[in-house]
C-alpha cells in the first residue's frame, strides 16, 4: 500500500523558512519515506489521535486517514517548542 503525504500551505512555509538547506531535504526525505509505511517513522502522541516524528531538531506532528492512506501534517517546528504547544497548534488545525 502506498500512502500520500499532505503538506499544506503553512508548513510548506516552515519548510522555506529552514536556512539550513540539508535539513530541509531529510525532513522532505522523511516524509517521502512516510509514503511506504508511515508506522515506521512515528510514534502515538497519548490523548490525542495524532503521531510525531523527528528529523534532527524539528519535531512535526502528524494525523493518519487510515481508509484514504493519508498522512496529513500538521505541524512543523523546532523541538525546542514543548509538545504542549504544539499539539495546541494542532488542535486548532484540525
Amino acid at each position: 500500500m502506498t500512502w500520500t503525504v499532505s503538506i499544506p500551505d503553512n508548513i510548506e512555509l516552515v519548510l522555506d523558512r529552514i536556512s539550513d538547506d540539508d535539513l530541509r531535504e531529510r525532513i522532505l526525505d522523511r516524509l517521502e519515506d512516510m509514503e511506504g509505511d508511515p508506522y515506521q517513522y512515528i510514534k502515538p502522541l497519548r490523548g490525542v489521535p495524532f503521531f510525531s516524528f523527528r528529523v534532527d531538531g524539528y519535531r512535526g506532528i502528524v494525523s493518519l486517514k487510515k481508509r484514504k492512506l493519508v498522512v496529513m501534517v500538521l505541524r512543523l517546528a523546532p523541538r525546542n517548542i514543548s509538545y504542549r504547544e504544539l499539539m495546541e497548534l494542532a488542535k486548532r488545525r484540525f
